[in-house]
């Protein structure tokens, strides 16, 4: 009868146990995980983009509209993803996350660069490196700009489109 309750005393707490585990998982492992992924994601996409947003009027719309778009995205992308994190001002720490104010900052930056790429603007270009550098900087990504292709070999490659 005693080994009866000591496996049901097992399994009740291997199933509890096991269930706390998932929630955990789910509520605060997953989220912080998914910002994590956005913010290399915007990393990569401001990367990837650096000649569209320089170049916009030498490429084809549908590329432009996308690099428009996508920024855009990000910046609302980033709110939704900190807002599914609970206690985020408390679990940031533990995940080495940016502060809810950088958040908001980048996400703003985002939305500068957006605001900017369709510019005819002749700071253009420093305004869009400005503001990328900042959303590098509110998000503790460490690529540095001036490893992208400088202004000159970019004008360059662009007249060698054209």
């Amino acid at each position: 009868m005693e080994t009866d309750t000591n496996i049901f005393s097992t399994i009740a707490i291997g199933f509890t146990i096991f269930t706390l585990g998932q929630i955990f998982l789910k509520m605060v492992i997953e989220p912080v995980q998914n910002l994590k992924t956005t913010i290399s994601e915007i990393a990569f996409t401001l990367a990837n983009y650096y000649l569209i947003f320089h170049n916009v009027d030498v490429v084809d719309k549908e590329h432009a509209d996308s690099a428009f778009d996508t920024t855009r995205e990000f910046s609302y992308k980033l709110h939704a993803e900190v807002s599914l994190i609970p206690f985020y001002t408390y679990s940031r720490h533990i995940f080495r996350l940016p502060s809810k104010e950088k958040i908001e900052k980048a996400s703003e930056e985002l939305l500068y660069i957006s605001n900017t790429i369709f510019s005819t603007d002749d700071l253009k270009c420093e305004r869009i490196d400005k503001n990328s550098k900042n959303v590098f900087d509110f998000l503790n990504i460490n690529i540095s700009l001036n490893k992208m292709i400088n202004r000159e070999k970019l004008h360059e490659q662009s007249r060698e489109q054209q």
